[in-house]
């Protein structure tokens, strides 16, 4: 006896712990991320400038510092080009994983590089260099750890579920700043620029690995196991969501509006779990057609 086409498994249907660990795996990773992120906007006002861009005038020196900074948000929307392309070919998971350990990674080398009174200009170069991959890792976490939570929201939920991580974004900024703010009370000038500033870069390997004890507990997002089931993973995301003039229409109204959207996914549609492909929304569309 043969048996038919069988329907895919609802794998919507998660226990509300396995929901809790996710949110709170969002909000840590978003934290963690930002913290980096931010560190470096404190660090360019109060350190960099003297370390590794000293010149006659001050001023210049702390516009050299924080054009690095600016630097940062120039990568950011094409990591998340990027990681949103790796997120809809091998997951969401695995994805936001490696954004994680880029941000750290790259944030705790920031604290160990060599000023320019010892390397010369070599140092502002890795400067900027990791720099760079600090914005691509937060251009994939920022958009990628808001889907996360969407996938997994119950139906009228996405919205509550969605705006957890974005309080990472306040809790990273308060957590790098108070940290500068409590190494500059208790240290000297002398101490700070030596070693206090550093201190504050090397905490961001402990952060990285208590959120990658959290993230790895959770499983992949329902609906990219539906949408890999029914159809399989995306070959070329990207030119999938600009192929479309719905989805296309969405994008450029998201771009428009100033909003940070989630990577989207062909394939079953996480905004509309009731509708079968081929379904021509994405989890960053609010109607299907």
């Amino acid at each position: 006896m043969t048996a038919g086409p069988q329907p895919a498994p609802d794998v919507r249907a998660v226990p509300r712990k396995d929901v809790r660990t996710v949110i709170v795996s969002s909000l840590m990773g978003t934290t963690v991320e930002w913290y980096d992120f931010f560190l470096y906007s404190t660090a360019a006002s109060l350190v960099f400038d003297k370390l590794f861009f000293p010149t006659d005038d001050p001023t210049v020196s702390t516009m050299l510092a924080f054009v690095t900074f600016f630097v940062g948000f120039v990568a950011r929307p094409l990591g998340g080009v990027l990681f949103g392309h790796i997120g809809d070919r091998i997951g969401r998971k695995r994805t936001l994983v490696s954004t994680m350990l880029l941000m750290g990674l790259s944030t705790a080398a920031m604290g160990a590089l060599p000023t320019y009174e010892q390397v010369g200009l070599l140092a502002p170069l890795l400067l900027v260099l990791l720099r760079v991959a600090q914005g691509l890792a937060i251009g994939g976490e920022w958009a990628g750890a808001v889907l996360m939570a969407v996938e997994y929201a119950p139906p009228g939920k996405r919205a509550w579920y969605g705006a957890w991580p974005q309080v990472g974004l306040a809790l990273g900024l308060g957590l790098g700043t108070g940290l500068f703010a409590l190494l500059g009370n208790v240290l000297d000038d002398e101490q700070f620029l030596g070693y206090g500033w550093r201190t504050a870069f090397g905490v961001s390997i402990l952060l990285v690995v208590i959120g990658l004890v959290i993230r790895l507990r959770v499983a992949e997002t329902p609906a990219f196991e539906r949408m890999r089931q029914t159809q399989g993973a995306a070959k070329a995301p990207l030119v999938e969501l600009f192929r479309d003039p719905v989805t296309r229409r969405n994008a450029l109204l998201g771009l428009l509006s100033g909003r940070r959207a989630p990577r989207s996914t062909p394939g079953w549609c996480s905004s509309c779990p009731t509708r079968p492909p081929p379904c021509t929304c994405r989890a960053t569309a609010r109607w299907c057609r």
